[in-house]
């Protein structure tokens, strides 16, 4: 059927959650991700959100995809896939089985038969289209650590390490456990443990509490 040919074959690229490199194959409906142990077939409908953050080693760029229902490795189970590029990383496309009308009225002309670029530019734009999601990206915020100008925080919860994206309308937790609240769920926000009354704080304790009950 025309829902199952592909439109694009992506090379491997590199994932951080599920842990590995897969070769994606990009389908009118759905991609198929191929890796060494595991192959996964997701629809475009299960992606809620599509976030594109820079990694604060100012090197890397993440596509951050949220999914219902999610996928599942064995006993574990991913609601999110994180892929990252290499900011320099430089990327050829070509598109198939996509006719001129196709490509003027049902992706309003954003994609084209053939694209060479950045890869984080062509692949997010690749998922933007078919997904037909937006993608977020950080906005005003910037760190004033290190120099400033980071879209993110050096955080941990619990014993995992990572960096906190404070988004115009999400927080986002990255690598692992991915961690998505949107600010419409947020009950109320408390500051705890703000650098010991030394007026100069390294760090300090962040509890969330949810309108649904839950805490982070």
């Amino acid at each position: 059927s025309a829902s199952s040919l592909t439109i694009a074959s992506l090379p491997e690229l590199a994932f951080v959650v599920p842990r590995g490199r897969y070769q994606l194959d990009m389908g009118a409906t759905s991609f198929r991700m191929h890796g060494k142990s595991y192959d996964y077939r997701i629809p475009y409908q299960s992606i809620l959100k599509l976030f594109l953050v820079p990694k604060p080693d100012d090197l890397h760029i993440q596509l951050v995809m949220a999914l219902d229902p999610p996928i599942k490795q064995g006993q574990t189970r991913y609601p999110f896939l994180i892929c990252q590029f290499d900011k320099d990383e430089h990327l050829e496309l070509d598109l198939q089985n996509l006719s001129p009308e196709d490509l003027a009225s049902k992706y309003e002309g954003k994609l084209l038969v053939h694209q060479e670029g950045a890869a984080f530019e062509l692949v997010s734009n690749l998922f933007r289209c078919l997904a037909g999601h937006k993608i977020i990206v950080p906005g005003a915020f910037q760190s004033a650590v290190g120099g400033g100008g980071a879209a993110s925080l050096k955080c941990s919860i619990k014993a995992a390490e990572g960096h906190l994206y404070p988004l115009e309308r999400n927080l986002l937790f990255l690598p692992k456990p991915t961690l998505l609240i949107a600010h419409q769920e947020i009950g109320n926000v408390e500051f705890s443990r703000i650098g010991a009354g030394l007026g100069n704080p390294r760090s300090f304790d962040m509890k969330i509490s949810l309108k649904s009950g839950q805490e982070h």
